[in-house]
Formats: structure tokens, sequence, C-alpha cells
């Protein structure tokens, strides 16, 4: 029993293992805080385009008619209002009858709007590099 409990404190042996274990993962640690820190950011970007194609979509179900001039789009509301959605520098804003703006997103290296006859699609690249479309439908 007395080798079960021998509280003479730790060798010079178990103190070199522990080094060398800590040091073996203290950069594997730093490598994937860095991967998860990359994901989180390009996560970031994927919802924030998805989320402004879904804001786009409700906009069109309250629209009865569009317009596509100078890389503007005008959608033209029931109640006769004019909502507009633009790049500006990396920003996409939205007006409503060309006052104020909410900016719907950012990061924007290029926005456009290409007719269809059922609507529209639209074509996003980050300033990553990154591209998204969808094409939206007007609803009868």
């Amino acid at each position: 029993m007395g080798i079960l409990y021998d509280n003479r404190g730790y060798s010079l042996v178990s103190l070199l293992m522990a080094i060398t274990l800590l040091s073996l993962l203290f950069p594997l640690m730093a490598q994937i805080l860095n991967m998860t820190r990359t994901h989180e950011e390009s996560l970031y970007d994927i919802t924030s385009i998805h989320q402004f194609f879904y804001f786009l979509q409700e906009e069109m179900k309250d629209a009865q008619d569009f317009q596509i001039r100078d890389q503007t789009l005008y959608l033209t509301l029931y109640n006769d209002d004019i909502i507009s959605f633009q790049q500006h520098h990396q920003t996409v804003s939205r007006k409503l009858n060309n006052q104020g703006h909410l900016i719907y997103l950012r990061d924007v290296d290029y926005l456009s709007f290409i007719p269809r006859s059922y609507g529209f699609q639209v074509m996003i690249r980050t300033i990553k590099g990154d591209e998204y479309e969808k094409t939206m439908v007007l609803y009868p």
C-alpha cells in the first residue's frame, strides 16, 4: 500500500513529459482556432447573401411590376410606392419612394439585375470573389 500513496511530488521525467505534451498541443490549438474563425467569416457572408435574397423575394410578393434601369431595380407596389435596390460603392441599399435608405448587404463588388420574362435574375459578386445568383419571380 505504500507504493499507491507515494506523495513525493513530480519527477523530472514527468515534468519533461508534460512540457513535451503542451508544446505539441499549443500549435494545434492555434491552427484549430484559426480554422474556426475563417469558417465563421465565410458562414457570415453566405448567411447575409441568402438573407438579402429572402428580403428581395418578400418585396417581390408585394410588387405588381418591376423595371431595371442603370443596374437599379425598381419595384412598384400595389399602393403605388416605388422601392429601389441599387449598389452604392460596396453596399446594396433599398430606398422607398427615393427617400432615405436601408443597407441590405455589405462587401459587394458587383451587383447585376438581368430581366427575364417571368421576373429577373440577381447576380452578386462579393469583394472576396464569391459569386451568387438567384432568379426572382414576379407573382401575378
